[in-house]
Formats: C-alpha cells, sequence, structure tokens
C-alpha cells in the first residue's frame, strides 16, 4: 500500500509544483476587438487557421511562437496584428518551489508562456480615408479616391 501511494505522490507532485500550469494553465484567452465592429478575423497559428468576428475572445495555446490575426471588412483596408510569445513571470514561482520539475512541466505544456498583446484594438482604415487614432483625439484626413 505504501508503495501505492509513493507511485501516487510522484505522479501527481510534478503537477502541484508546476506554479505557472496552476495559475493560468496551458491556454490564454485573448480579446479581439475592431472599429468598425462586425470585421472579419482569421487567426493563423501553428495548428492551423480559427475565423471570428469582432468582439470576440479567442483560446490560443501559450507555446505558440507565431500567431497572425488579421482583419478585414468590406470598405476597409485589412489589417495584420502579430502577436508574440514572451516568459510568463510565474515561471520564477517554480525556482522558489518546485525547482526544475515545475520548470520541465511548465515549459513543455506551454503554461511557461504569454502571448502579447492579450488584447488585440485594430482600427481599420475606410478606403479612401485615414485616421490617425490617439487615446486623446481622432483625426480623419479624406482623400481623393482615384
Amino acid at each position: 500500500m505504501k508503495r501505492y501511494i509513493a507511485l501516487l505522490l510522484l505522479g501527481v507532485i510534478p503537477f502541484i509544483i508546476a506554479c505557472a500550469s496552476m495559475m493560468h494553465g496551458s491556454k490564454q484567452s485573448v480579446n479581439i476587438s475592431s472599429f468598425p465592429n462586425e470585421a472579419k478575423v482569421t487567426i493563423t497559428t501553428p495548428d492551423g487557421i480559427q475565423y471570428s468576428y469582432t468582439p470576440s475572445v479567442v483560446e490560443l495555446k501559450r507555446k505558440y511562437s507565431e500567431v497572425s490575426i488579421f482583419f478585414e471588412k468590406e470598405g476597409y483596408k485589412p489589417v495584420e496584428v502579430n502577436l508574440n510569445r514572451e516568459t510568463d513571470g510565474w515561471i520564477w514561482g517554480n525556482l522558489a518551489l518546485g525547482g526544475i520539475i515545475g520548470l520541465v512541466v511548465d515549459f513543455s505544456n506551454g503554461a511557461a508562456y504569454k502571448l502579447t498583446p492579450g488584447e488585440v484594438n485594430a482600427v481599420l482604415e475606410k478606403e479612401g480615408i485615414s485616421y490617425d487614432y490617439d487615446s486623446d483625439k481622432l483625426m480623419i484626413v479624406l482623400k481623393e479616391i482615384d
């Protein structure tokens, strides 16, 4: 009986001491919005392509090293935003509590990473009109359409 308990503990300990896995898991919610709303969104990841419309929230694996988000809407110029993968701060908890085993678990399942930015807000320019958007002001420049 003691052997079974010991084997069970050895199997469970790596998951208990993997701080990033416990704190936020291997997937991340990314808020996606646009101005104007209801833009078609194409999300390209190493696993394939997902489609959505703004505003939406998508679940992405933290381990993705390349994520491209493409916005398009009829009458507007398309916009592409790339997400970057960075090392998440929770892995430092592994050094204090879990050591190497926790680091191995977090890096292997992707929980050691975060995708940035965690919120994507795209401003689509109307064809023939240019927007210069700032949190304090919105400038609209009219251009002659050829």
